[in-house]
């Protein structure tokens, strides 16, 4: 904090103009200055700190934009990620910045992919023209990368979609994968690439088939052609990256995918126990009968696997009031050897009848379990119940002290619960 306020004590005084100065126009002595400044940090707190205040000197902090673009360069992540981050804001109308941020769009680190991504969007229609020059001078995965940005910049999808089509019948796998996720993306927008999207059906790599159904759909929205690659995938024996794809097809398509509910049906007592769990989870989302799913789910109850019986009592709560009758089987759960099992039963209960007297001790005790995600299941349903919940804080007010999860994530569900007790224990 005392070296940012050296810093901005040291630019007001070296960059007091005279009274008709343009203060936007370059300064070699004060680029200088935050080349050298940027360059004397080596922590992100810091580096952040001074960036943050860079964003508040007006048209002064265009004199910091050639130190930035540096940084844009740098091998250090943060320091990518932050002057990104600050150019998005100080140099949107500089024509050499936004053809920097398009060039990071490609970092190889997620993080500072999507801050560049996240700046190009903020510059809206300026960085339309340079997207297009670039994705012009591109090939393969990076054409499609700026295709997809300058979808996504100007919200147009003209100049986007030709090259996604061409993608389409890339000699790489991997570039017909990747166009054909972009105009899932796009979903309706895209409408003009249907044709050359349903092709992709026949592609020699399974996977892609699949793909390529699950993107069609957000497309065109046409059970008749998908439905058939999704019902081909599900009677496989086994449970591959594509069932993957299928079964996230099947939440998207809801009952509009109703005539493969039988097959789910089957396979909530498939010998394959992945197959099981992912049943019991879709079965009601397919099928809008109750007649026909809860006897299946509260057979599942007892399935011998602890993550089928969890699931199914999820997928009760899901279904609601016509599922209430189911409760008692649930609450039997509450005792169930498995910890993570207990908490999905829990949070059943509550969805299902808001039966806090039942629900608390469970998830209470779940916050202490060995099981990770028990621990987050926990937490999750407290923040849920919120309120109700408030047994429960004194116990999460510690684990602020000894948890193995991130404070912050602790404190958001004592927010959702009680928002004054934070500020009484003396934290934010």
């Amino acid at each position: 904090m005392k070296l940012c306020l050296l810093i901005n004590l040291a630019v007001s005084i070296a960059s007091a103009p005279a009274i008709d100065e343009d203060r936007s126009q370059p300064n070699p002595v004060l680029e200088q200055f935050w080349r050298d400044s940027l360059k004397r940090i080596n922590d992100e707190e810091t580096y952040a700190e001074l960036l943050d205040s860079i964003g508040l000197m007006g048209k002064e902090a265009s004199q910091a934009i050639p130190a930035l673009l540096d940084d844009l360069k740098s091998d250090v992540v943060y320091r990518r990620k932050l002057a990104c981050k600050a150019l998005a804001v100080i140099g949107r109308s500089k024509e050499p910045v936004i053809a920097a941020i398009i060039e990071l769009s490609g970092d190889a680190e997620f993080r500072v992919q999507y801050e560049a991504e996240a700046a190009l969007v903020k510059f809206d229609q300026l960085a339309a023209p340079l997207l297009e020059k670039a994705m012009a001078d591109a090939n393969g995965s990076t054409r499609i990368r700026y295709a997809e940005l300058l979808f996504r910049v100007t919200h147009h999808p003209e100049k986007s979609l030709p090259v996604l089509i061409a993608g389409l019948k890339d000699a790489d796998s991997g570039v017909r994968y990747q166009a054909a996720g972009v105009l899932g993306m796009m979903g309706r927008a895209a409408a003009p690439a249907v044709k050359a999207l349903a092709t992709r059906l026949d592609d020699p790599d399974p996977y892609y088939r699949m793909d390529a159904a699950l993107h069609l759909w957000s497309v065109e929205r046409n059970s008749e052609r998908v439905i058939p690659i999704v019902k081909s995938v599900l009677e496989d024996r086994e449970f591959t990256a594509q069932t993957s794809v299928a079964l996230a097809l099947l939440e998207r398509m809801g009952t509009q995918a109703h005539e493969l509910a039988p097959l789910i049906v089957k396979l909530c007592s498939d010998p394959d126990e992945n197959k099981r769990i992912s049943a019991v989870n879709y079965l009601c989302l397919v099928c809008s009968d109750p007649k026909i799913y809860l006897p299946v789910l509260r057979t599942c109850l007892s399935d011998t696997n602890p993550l089928v019986r969890g699931n199914c009592a999820i997928a009760l709560a899901k279904a609601g009031a016509v599922a209430r009758g189911e409760a008692p089987l649930i609450r039997k759960l509450l005792k169930d050897d498995n910890p993570l099992t207990r908490v999905q039963a829990a949070m059943a209960l509550w969805r299902l009848d808001a039966d806090v007297d039942r629900t608390l001790p469970v998830l209470i005790a779940g916050l202490d379990s060995a099981d990770r995600m028990a621990v987050i299941n926990s937490l999750n349903a407290l923040g849920e119940i919120g309120p109700p919940a408030k047994p429960a804080v004194p116990v999460l007010l510690e684990r602020l002290k000894n948890s193995r999860l991130r404070p912050s994530y602790v404190k958001e569900t004592i927010n959702l619960i009680d928002p004054e007790a934070l500020r009484l224990h003396g934290g934010r």
